[in-house]
């Protein structure tokens, strides 16, 4: 299709702004001719009547005439003056008339004029005659006379030019009535012609814009919609060299470009599913290898702690026997201080460690017993080597319990807020969402980042560097162990003015749970 859209819309314009100016330009030719012969034929009519009434103003000047020869001039001329002036009313009125109709049509209509001018002479030369007869003669001969007058001059001349202008302006009448009809036939004739070719031509460009515009269009529309819904199989068939088909042959590579892609992208997302699956597999097989390795140490570590404890046990047992003998080798008996000492040390690094280890393998068990937690945490605070503030707020502060694990995290908190806190230590006990024990101290704090990691086995703050050298890292994961073993919690704040918190939280109804 060669026709571009463009080009024949506007080639449509422009016979559509024909037609509107043609018919423009007919309705205005339409309205002209009709206002010409409308005029044409006014002045007609108007001239007719003038005449017929120029016509009756001469006979009745001839009558009067006619009356004063017979019985005399009683008025003495006025009724003839009067008429006579009516009478040269009438013919400039019907030359005025003709001036118009020759300024209207032309110089077709100076044979009114000039007829005009005959009618009007001869009408003064009758006057004429009637004055002299009236004035010279005897009434008796000129009533002879005037008969003669009447049967020649007026009968036949005046009333022969009189019918000749009459019959003029019939037939002008007559004339423009035929023009005007043929004009008007004209008219209809055009304007259902021009009416027929308006349908025409907004028949054809009907046809030619559903045959090349909106029904390739619609085509169109429907192959993008597929295109939108992923049918790139289908693309627009809209063909053509105009902007539709343009349009249609780029939506059809578009299409296509598309469809390629979308098949690499399928091949390679195949082959990106296959890798990840090889990694994933890989990957799995490496985490269950960890998980074995994580089982292996846990149990290792709980296998290892325990076997510990016997040779401990034995260690410090012996140790106990032989200070207890009257030997009195104070070299020996040191020697053996030592040894118990750091078997009891060790025991106890050992004890922690097969805490954490079954509390890591989900295996960590508790002896729970109706407790009062606020009597619990007096005895601590008498226990601990060290200046406590108390402050016991809870209501009521009994709960189920193991006393002896509790006792142990409470004397951990303590004893990490001796070494690492300040010189003030405050432990308090209130409610919140259970029974809350929490160790105050006024140190130098803990970092945000030391914060998170201060419960992991091991781990020991910037402010334990310089102040303590034999920490092992293990009592605040045991205090963890211990806290989540009872359905609760523990975490680590900073104190209003400086220091920390390390906070228990008990709740009342709780069941025994193993941590894994």
């Amino acid at each position: 299709m060669n026709v571009r859209i463009v080009s024949a819309a506007t080639t449509a314009a422009i016979l559509f702004l024909t037609l509107a100016v043609a018919g423009a330009l007919l309705v205005q030719w339409s309205v002209s001719r009709t206002q010409f012969y409308t005029e044409r034929m006014n002045l007609a009519h108007r001239s007719y009547e003038q005449h017929l009434l120029l016509s009756s103003h001469t006979y009745q000047l001839f009558k009067q005439f006619g009356d004063a020869l017979l019985i005399g001039d009683r008025d003495e001329g006025a009724g003839e003056r009067a008429l006579v002036t009516l009478i040269n009313e009438d013919i400039d009125v019907i030359r005025g008339i003709i001036n118009a109709e020759i300024a209207l049509v032309g110089e077709e209509e100076l044979e009114e004029l000039e007829l005009l001018d005959r009618l009007e002479d001869k009408i003064r030369k009758i006057i004429g005659e009637f004055d002299r007869d009236l004035s010279e003669r005897d009434p008796r001969e000129a009533w002879t006379d005037l008969t003669v007058f009447l049967d020649t001059s007026i009968d036949r001349n005046f009333r022969e030019l009189m019918d000749e202008a009459l019959e003029e302006e019939l037939e002008e009448v007559a004339e423009t009535r035929e023009e005007l009809a043929r004009t008007m036939w004209t008219m209809r004739t055009v304007s259902f012609a021009f009416l027929g070719l308006a349908l025409l031509v907004s028949a054809l460009l009907a046809v030619g814009y559903w045959t090349l515009v909106r029904k390739r269009a619609i085509n169109l529309m429907d192959g993008v919609e597929r295109m939108r819904r992923g049918e790139l199989e289908h693309p627009p068939t809209v063909k053509g060299r105009d902007e539709l088909g343009e349009l249609g042959s780029l939506l059809r590579k578009t299409a296509a470009n598309l469809l390629d892609q979308r098949q690499k992208l399928l091949t390679r997302n195949t082959d990106l599913e296959a890798a990840v699956a090889d990694r994933t597999g890989e990957l799995q097989r490496l985490l269950d290898d960890a998980k074995t390795a994580e089982r292996n140490r846990r149990r290792l570590l709980s296998d290892v702690s325990h076997e510990l404890r016997t040779p401990l046990t034995i260690i410090q047992g012996e140790s106990d026997v032989a200070l207890r003998s009257a030997s009195t080798d104070k070299d020996y008996r040191d020697a053996l201080t030592r040894a118990r000492n750091a078997a009891t040390h060790t025991a106890s690094l050992v004890d922690d460690l097969l805490l954490i280890a079954r509390k890591e393998e989900g295996k960590l068990s508790f002896r729970m017993e109706s407790t009062d937690i606020g009597q619990l945490v007096r005895d601590v605070a008498d226990l601990f080597h060290g200046k406590i503030t108390l402050d016991l707020s809870a209501a009521k502060t009994t709960l189920p319990a193991d006393k002896l694990r509790i006792r142990q995290s409470l004397l951990a908190l303590l004893n990490n807020a001796k070494q690492h806190g300040g010189d003030a230590i405050t432990l308090r006990l209130d409610e919140y969402n259970g029974l809350r024990i929490s160790v105050i101290d006024n140190g130098d704090g803990l970092s945000d980042i030391e914060k998170a990691q201060v419960f992991d086995r091991f781990f020991r703050g910037s402010n334990a560097a310089g102040k303590y050298d034999n920490g092992t890292g293990l009592g605040l994961p045991v205090v963890r162990a211990v806290a989540e073993g009872h359905n609760g919690s523990v975490s680590v704040d900073d104190a209003p003015g400086g220091g920390t918190i390390f906070s228990i939280v008990l709740p009342y109804e709780q069941a025994l749970k193993d941590v894994s």
